[in-house]
Formats: C-alpha cells, structure tokens, sequence
C-alpha cells in the first residue's frame, strides 16, 4: 500500500499491482480533512 496527499488536506491510499504484466492501480480509499484512513484501510 502507498499514499499520496493532494492539497495538503487530502489523502489517497493506492496499491500498485503486476501480476498481469501490465501496471494497475488499485484505489483502496480517498481521505479528507482528518479522516481515520488507517482504521478505515485496516478493515478492509
């Protein structure tokens, strides 16, 4: 799992998989203002 922040207020939660050859991104969530992501992506 990676993050990356956009407008410093929010965050996006993203894997990255190649098992089918080709780069896919997987969005596992879009956080904002303060938002628990890490409960919220450990549930999942």
């Amino acid at each position: 799992m990676r993050t990356a922040t956009f407008k410093k207020r929010t965050l996006i939660a993203y894997e990255l998989d190649e098992s089918s050859g080709e780069l896919v991104v997987n969005v596992l969530g879009v956080f904002h203002g303060g938002q628990d992501w890490e409960a919220a992506v450990r549930d999942e």
